[in-house]
């Protein structure tokens, strides 16, 4: 299986080595990163606005202004925060585990040994989740 996301278009799954893929139902929401663990799969999103957060050279003193304007036109707002989801059916099902009002999720950790303890890197620093990624704290 092999899991392919972006900033539009949500969450992509081929299950035939890439010849064919199908849409995996988080057709709303910005992927920000994938992991596979232990027969789950994890999708992190990121928030409105979080991809001005990273890609912008912010010593200008318009940038931040320039930024959202390209967004607006190219990534219209949708509504969305920053959400960690898991699948323990390959992608056919989805569940919230939580959500970040604000929030881009740009890295995302899960322990091998400890599915619990998970890892994120956000727009605003990282934070980790010791109860399997339904609530956090700074890092």
């Amino acid at each position: 299986m092999v899991a392919v996301g972006g900033f539009q278009g949500g969450l992509w799954i081929s299950r035939d080595e890439g010849e064919t893929w199908n849409c995996t139902g988080l057709e709303n929401e910005r992927v920000g990163c994938v992991v596979f663990q232990k027969g789950l799969l994890y999708v992190a999103t990121v928030a409105d606005g979080g991809q001005r957060d990273y890609c912008w050279d912010n010593r200008h003193p318009d940038a931040a202004t320039i930024a959202q304007k390209l967004a607006e036109r190219h990534d219209p707002a949708r509504g969305n925060f920053g959400k960690l989801y898991v699948s323990r059916d390959s992608g056919k099902t989805w569940e919230l585990l939580s959500q970040h009002e604000g929030l881009g999720i740009f890295a995302l950790v899960v322990d091998r040994e400890d599915p619990n303890l998970i890892h994120i890197a956000t727009s605003h620093g990282i934070f980790r989740s010791l109860d399997g990624g339904r609530t956090f704290t700074n890092a």
